[in-house]
């Protein structure tokens, strides 16, 4: 059989065309494939703001759930002999002038819960905010916190804070604020937690 001009030139077009298939085939192969958990800068940057999101609202709903459950749901709260409460009866707090080497008056020191934690409450010139800082940081604990918070309010406002004010607990962008009834105003109370851990408590009236 002799091959026309036109068969030949089919041919070649043929091999040609399986040539570069191949070649394509080959350079497929041979290129490394991205690993399965590889994750572009982008995305990457996606995921992260989403954990973090997603971190903050599981952190603020689980404070607010403490807050709520050792403020609102607490007897000692609303409990008319909160004098005698056994609770508060074993803290131990020194009032006190002394400055901090700034602009911040050190008014009140103490100890609470056996005496395993201890907390100063500071004030700063001309401000209305009371600020007491705990050491260590409050366990995530409803009654250590419920404690602290009824301590330190106490220690600022006096003993009958709680007699039959209950507290209302509220959000706002991730910060929990909890408000007292008293005489009129209301006193405002703000913790401040880090890893779930509560390390300072705001304070102020309005």
């Amino acid at each position: 059989m002799t091959l026309t001009e036109e068969d030949k030139k089919r041919i070649e077009e043929e091999e040609k065309y399986r040539a570069e298939v191949r070649k394509e085939l080959k350079e497929k192969s041979e290129k490394p494939s991205a690993p399965p958990n590889a994750v572009s800068q982008k995305q990457e940057s996606k995921l992260v703001t989403f954990f973090k999101k997603f971190v903050l609202l599981i952190v603020g709903v689980s404070l607010s759930i403490l807050l709520l459950k050792g403020l609102i749901n607490s007897e000692s709260l609303t409990n008319n002999d909160y004098g005698n409460n056994p609770a508060i009866q074993e803290k131990t707090s020194q009032p006190s002038n002394k400055t901090t080497g700034g602009n911040e008056i050190l008014v009140k020191e103490g100890k609470f819960s056996n005496n395993k934690y201890s907390y100063q409450i500071l004030k700063k010139s001309g401000d209305k905010n009371y600020y007491a800082i705990f050491t260590p940081f409050l366990a995530d604990d409803t009654q250590v916190v419920t404690l602290a918070i009824m301590t330190v309010v106490s220690d600022v406002y006096g003993s009958d804070v709680f007699l039959n004010n209950k507290p209302n607990v509220s959000e706002y962008e991730g910060f929990t604020f909890i408000q007292i009834p008293y005489k009129g105003e209301n006193i405002v109370v703000t913790p401040v937690s880090e890893n779930r851990q509560i390390h300072s408590i705001i304070m102020w009236k309005e």
